[in-house]
């Protein structure tokens, strides 16, 4: 007989998902893969994807761009090339908005770091005491939400 361990600590998540739910009650779940090469800072999308779900992409791609010196990545950001494909995983094709999902692979891509530690670093940092309050990343609260207030 044999008998199958379950581990009761959660897996880590080892790249960002977007999700979302239409008017029908279908879900879509996309799991968001970011490839960087050297370039100037362009954004390649690949594969197909949804309208909806490639035009959040790229309005998240802008905001990125924009923001680039207030989260600290100016400088890898102008010399690489984001390479992007969405994976459905439920191959449903439900339409998704995955913009939160891309800043969170982009900077965890730039900063070479895996993305559940880039996004979890803030938690982790604070409880430790070790918290660097210039670093954009470890102030979710603060850059987003206030950059979103002041757009027209």
């Amino acid at each position: 007989m044999t008998v199958a361990r379950v581990s009761r600590k959660p897996r880590e998540a080892k790249r960002p998902c977007a999700a979302s739910v239409d008017e029908r009650g279908k879900a879509g779940l996309y799991r968001l893969e970011v490839g960087c090469s050297t370039g100037t800072g362009k954004l390649k999308i690949a594969g197909s994807m949804d309208k909806i779900l490639q035009e959040s992409i790229k309005r998240a791609f802008a905001y990125l761009d924009g923001h680039k010196v207030e989260m600290g990545t100016a400088q890898a950001f102008a010399t690489t090339d984001f390479h992007v494909e969405a994976i459905d995983l439920l191959a449903n094709r439900c339409p998704c908005d995955g913009a939160v999902a891309l800043v969170a692979a982009v900077y965890s891509a730039l900063k070479n770091t895996p993305f559940f530690q880039a996004s979890s670093s803030s938690e982790t940092q604070a409880s430790k005491g070790t918290s660097n309050p210039s670093a954009p990343w470890q102030k979710p609260s603060k850059w987003p939400l206030t950059a979103a207030a002041e757009e027209p």
